[in-house]
């Protein structure tokens, strides 16, 4: 079905990078809901990540903006799983593209430890000042930021990869990079399938991560998902494999080759997440499809911070249109 891929009903299966690493096809989103982390709840969080790499996940994905990047180095020390059996990725801000080495550092710093990807969350950056996004020809543009993300790769950084990349955006950094991106980070669930970016990013080497693969569950913070786990294919086949239907999803996602980091603060979500079912490749097609039946949805469209208007473009993803993402052609097509 997808390159890599085997029956693992532990969730135990890993992907081959391009740079010769493995990757755990199933790990642990450590994104709290929303992007503010409130002080009392830092020790909840902390024992969230400590009880999923204790539940067998050895795959932990943070970010600067998360503000759980030291949670994340204290829960595996904490944990007692040796540092060499779990990946960490964290990344590079929108508002670090001026200095992506003291990001990096920064980063470093605070999990305590080597990191194994170092992802450009987004291609956007900022002003200096923060004023303003920049244009995406404005220096430093998202290939300028990756040539310093180069740099970094060695003992304390094992690999470099990208995030919400598309087609567009990765043909024009495939041109000028040097070391090619290990993996990109992307929206992917069954209402925003990705059904073109990821064999595109498949084939060239690229495994892709899905964010939000879960949709944010049957209660998301970000927008009405419920179509989904009301829906009869999903339902159908969570009866057949005796799976959640979160799990199903899962399934899918891996099946075609992909990453998936889903959060959960329940043990027995956690538990069953792993139970990776083998689905039949009509299944798989189905799911493909499903967004045909109930409609496109991109859970990006309903985080407010990063839509603002720009003079002379109207309302952009932090700066950029969705045409300049490589989303959407000049008619509103879906290119990804």
């Amino acid at each position: 079905m997808a390159d890599g891929y085997s029956d693992s009903p532990q969730g135990s299966t890993l992907f081959e990078l391009n740079n010769g690493l493995k990757i755990p096809a199933l790990g642990f989103g450590a994104m709290k809901k929303g992007l503010v982390l409130p002080e009392e709840e830092r020790d909840y969080v902390r024992s969230l990540i400590v009880q999923a790499i204790k539940a067998g996940y050895r795959l932990i994905d943070t970010s600067k903006i998360y503000a759980t990047e030291d949670l994340v180095g204290e829960a595996i020390k904490e944990s007692g799983v040796p540092r060499s059996e779990i990946t960490v990725v964290t990344k590079l801000s929108s508002d670090d593209h001026h200095d992506v080495r003291a990001a990096f550092e920064r980063s470093r710093s605070l999990l305590d430890t080597y990191i194994d990807i170092y992802i450009m969350h987004w291609p956007q950056g900022f002003a200096k000042d923060m004023s303003r996004p920049l244009a995406s020809d404005e220096n430093p543009t998202y290939i300028e930021v990756y040539k310093e993300m180069e740099k970094l790769v060695g003992p304390d950084c094992r690999g470099i990869g990208v995030g919400n990349l598309t087609q567009k955006t990765l043909d024009l950094l495939l041109k000028e990079a040097e070391i090619k991106p290990v993996v990109n980070e992307i929206e992917i669930h069954p209402l925003n399938p990705n059904t073109k970016l990821v064999p595109y990013c498949l084939e060239r080497g690229i495994r892709p991560i899905a964010w939000g693969p879960l949709a944010g569950g049957p209660t998301s913070h970000y927008t009405n998902t419920s179509a989904i786990y009301e829906s009869d294919l999903l339902t159908s086949l969570s009866s057949r494999y005796d799976r959640s239907i979160g799990t199903v999803i899962l399934s899918w996602l891996v099946q075609r080759g992909i990453v998936v980091i889903p959060h959960s603060s329940s043990l027995t979500r956690l538990t069953e997440n792993r139970r990776l079912a083998r689905l039949t490749y009509e299944e798989v097609q189905q799911i493909n499809s499903l967004h045909e039946e109930l409609g496109r949805t991109r859970l990006i469209d309903s985080v407010a911070q990063c839509w603002m208007e720009v003079p002379g473009k109207g309302k952009t993803v932090m700066g950029w249109t969705v045409q300049e993402l490589g989303w959407v052609d000049d008619k509103g097509e879906c290119l990804v």
